[in-house]
């Protein structure tokens, strides 16, 4: 009950609910907003029980009542994204909720209130942000300009009166001429009239001081609400230096006079010429050939008469103007017209400057001036590609020259890469020059692309040409496969041909991993120059196994039946000594004494048991008992693949797949 706005406007509305003391009741409730997006920030009451509330609005049909400004964006909002830029709304709703006033408040650009506060007289008082530059200021406020730029806002505070009156805000607030010509008027600057107030505003005088005029729309008077007027002003300086004034402007309002600050800085009078344009591009033409004219507009834009001395055109290009028998006056505002043509006389980019000799400021005044020469002769060959067989060496291509009767002078040949050979080395138009193309290679780019240029003086041409290779590439499918050790791993193989390969390509593998083989089917592939050929790749993998060896005693050989039968021998012989020294030495005259050789007895009989003990020494004869494990070995191998011509095994072409391998 006692909605101001009983039905939600359009997308986001604000709203305003008063509850009675202890808030067992609703006094009433109401939206406000139109049909864009509407937010409420702050609400003041004051002791009468007047709602006062402020926050923004993107609705052109905002709720309005008595209005200080009726218009959303003042003259009209500027769009955020795909919106209206937003103003700041202030409504004051009566104790029962009906509406007593309801405004917009700002610029053109967005504006947004945050807070609201209400004195004893019923006066409110709003703050918060505004990034138009054409935010109502009062006349006479503490800062008259925005200060801000497109990425910032400003603050702002407002009050707002309770009577109905008008109030008067300039849009700017103050006007700069800048530098103008002592004595010749300015072009008009504008300054908008804006009651910012709920009654009329009655405007009974508006005058200007100093060097400055105006003329104005306003005397029928500014309806309230946001209405408009403009006055227009000029700066007519008398003398040279700084000048100042203003705009007074006598109303009904709060605080007339307003006024408008005025400056301008008066200058001597100097010259000023406009070429229009200020460059001419020309495209392409033959050498000697003169292209149609180009018109350039020479403008006097100054208060005073240039004489102009001197109009030139270099490089090659040559003009032609109706301003008249040098040197020549153009008075302010009068212009004439240059045509300027382009006649190559060598080939390529050829650029010139027009230029205005004068006694106006910048002098010479400047147009650059564009254009390209072909030469006049051209150059062709039997054919613009051919194409060999990969790991072909040198091909060949027919050279020809042509031009117009008129011209006969030597033509010389050259290439702009590769190793290239001209026979003959200089050719006339009509003749012909065989060019040999060396030093290709299985590595030389395909295609080989190249130009023949060939040069007459400051004329050049150039041919296109081609060498392309009939060539073959490998792809593989799928990337990876994954199989356990053991077990096979399929691909398919793609060969693919290239500029019309018809040969036969021989398929293989390397970088396999140990215990693992590789096997095609087919083996081979003949192209025939337009289709793709396939083979099945399997890579098969060998399972873990394992086998056994006999330890090794630290520092021993393991003895066999022949070392054994050695060390008995030794020992045997060392017996028979010791007994035949010990029988026969004490029978023979002069033997060695008893004592002696019974010493060298019991050194025999040693040494035979020490061989004794190493023939028999504990070697285990018995099955193997060190496990040796054998296999592919679990990881991931990157395989590469091979297609080499059958007809040139130097030609190679490659591709890799992914194995692998769990245990």
């Amino acid at each position: 009950s006692g909605a101001a706005q009983a039905t939600v406007g359009g997308m986001d509305d604000a709203f305003v609910v008063k509850l009675s003391p202890g808030g067992a009741q609703k006094v009433y409730a109401t939206y406000l907003g139109g049909s864009g997006e509407d937010q409420g920030n702050s609400i003041a009451v004051d002791p009468s029980g007047n709602a006062f509330v402020t926050g923004l609005t993107q609705s052109s049909n905002f709720p309005l009542a008595d209005a200080l400004q009726s218009t959303l964006g003042i003259t009209g909002a500027d769009t955020c994204g795909s919106a209206p830029c937003a103003d700041v709304f202030l409504t004051e709703l009566g104790p029962s909720g009906a509406l007593t006033y309801s405004t917009f408040l700002g610029g053109s650009d967005a504006d947004f209130g945050n807070s609201i506060a209400v004195d004893s007289g019923g006066a409110a008082y709003v703050t918060g942000g505004t990034a138009s530059g054409n935010f109502p200021v009062i006349a006479g406020a503490p800062q008259a300009t925005y200060s801000g730029t497109s990425s910032s806002t400003n603050a702002f505070i407002a009050k707002i009166s309770p009577q109905d009156a008008p109030a008067v805000a300039f849009t700017p607030q103050s006007l700069d001429f800048g530098n103008q010509d002592v004595n010749f008027a300015s072009s008009a600057k504008s300054v908008t009239v804006v009651n910012e107030g709920s009654a009329p505003l009655s405007i009974t005088g508006i005058a200007a001081s100093g060097p400055f005029s105006e003329t104005d729309n306003c005397s029928t008077g500014v309806a309230a609400g946001g209405g408009t007027c403009t006055i227009q002003v000029t700066f007519t300086p008398t003398q040279t230096g700084s000048a100042t004034g203003q705009i007074t402007v006598t109303d009904n309002a709060q605080g007339s006079p307003q006024t408008i600050s005025l400056s301008g800085t008066g200058v001597t009078a100097t010259g000023a010429i406009t070429l229009t344009p200020g460059s001419l591009s020309f495209g392409t033409f033959t050498v000697g050939q003169t292209s149609p004219a180009l018109p350039v507009q020479i403008q006097n834009t100054s208060n005073v008469a240039v004489n102009i001395s001197s109009i030139t055109a270099s490089g090659d290009f040559a003009q032609t103007n109706d301003c008249g028998t040098l040197p020549v006056t153009l008075s302010s505002g009068q212009s004439c017209t240059v045509n300027v043509t382009f006649t190559p006389t060598s080939s390529g980019s050829l650029t010139g400057t027009l230029s205005i000799t004068d006694d106006a400021t910048g002098s010479p005044q400047t147009a650059s001036l564009s254009g390209t020469g072909n030469a006049v002769f051209s150059l062709s060959a039997n054919q613009t590609s051919n194409v060999l067989l990969i790991g072909t060496q040198s091909t060949t291509f027919t050279i020809t020259a042509t031009a117009p009767s008129s011209f006969t002078s030597s033509i010389d040949l050259s290439c702009s890469s590769g190793t290239c050979t001209f026979s003959p080395a200089s050719i006339t138009p009509g003749q012909t020059s065989t060019l040999t193309v060396s030093g290709l290679s299985a590595s030389t780019a395909n295609p080989f692309d190249f130009d023949v240029k060939g040069t007459s003086g400051n004329q050049s041409a150039t041919a296109s040409l081609s060498v392309l290779f009939s060539d073959f590439s490998l792809s593989a499918s799928p990337p990876l496969v994954t199989v356990p050790a053991g077990q096979s791993a399929t691909y398919t193989v793609t060969v693919n041909p290239i500029n019309g390969y018809n040969q036969e390509v021989l398929l293989s593998c390397t970088n396999l991993p140990q215990l693992t083989s590789c096997s095609f089917s087919p083996s081979s592939l003949t192209l025939d120059g337009t289709n793709p050929g396939t083979s099945t790749l399997t890579i098969k993998t060998t399972g873990p196994s394992s086998s056994y060896s006999a330890p090794r005693p630290p520092g021993h050989l393991p003895p066999g039946p022949l070392m054994f039968g050695w060390w008995t021998v030794l020992a045997a012989l060392c017996t028979i000594l010791a007994g035949t020294a010990l029988f026969f030495g004490r029978r023979m005259p002069g033997a060695i004494p008893y004592r002696l050789r019974t010493v060298f007895a019991v050194l025999l009989l040693v040494v035979s048991l020490s061989a004794l003990v190493a023939s028999c020494n504990d070697y285990y004869y018995g099955p193997n008992t060190t496990p040796v494990t054998s296999g592919t070995p679990p990881n991931t191998y990157t395989i590469t693949l091979v297609g080499t011509m059958q007809s040139n095994n130097s030609i190679q072409r490659t591709a890799a797949v992914n194995l692998s391998v769990s245990p």
